[in-house]
C-alpha cells in the first residue's frame, strides 16, 4: 500500500469514527453498503464520466502499470500481492487502461 493511499484510508476512517460509523463505504443511513449498492454507484459514476467499459480491475491494472514505471516490476508485484513477476506482467497486460484519457 502506498503512503498516499494509506493516508487517504486513514483520513476516511477517522472521519467515520468521528461520526461513529463502522464501515468505510456506507449508504445514506450509515449502514454497510451492499455489493449491489456499491456496483450501482460505481456504474452511475462511470456513466457520468463517460467511461463505458471501466471496471475495478482496469483501475488495478493501471495502478500496477504506474507502480512498475515508478518502482520496477518488483514493486508492482508487491503492491499487487502476486506470487511471481510473470503473474504481475500478465495482469498489467490484460487489465491496463493506457487507452483511456485522464479524467479532468
Amino acid at each position: 500500500m502506498t503512503p498516499d493511499l494509506k493516508a487517504a484510508i486513514d483520513l476516511a476512517k477517522s472521519s467515520r469514527k468521528a461520526r461513529n460509523l463502522a464501515y468505510l463505504f456506507t449508504n445514506n443511513m450509515a449502514q454497510q453498503i451492499t455489493e449491489t449498492g456499491f456496483n450501482s454507484a460505481r456504474r452511475r459514476l462511470r456513466e457520468r464520466c463517460g467511461l463505458e467499459h471501466m471496471h475495478f480491475h482496469n483501475i488495478r491494472g493501471k495502478t500496477l502499470s504506474i507502480a512498475k514505471a515508478k518502482g520496477g516490476i518488483g514493486y508492482a508485484q508487491e503492491l499487487g500481492g502476486h506470487e511471481n513477476q510473470s503473474q504481475t506482467e500478465a495482469y498489467i497486460r490484460s487489465k491496463s487502461t493506457d487507452k483511456e484519457k485522464p479524467i479532468q
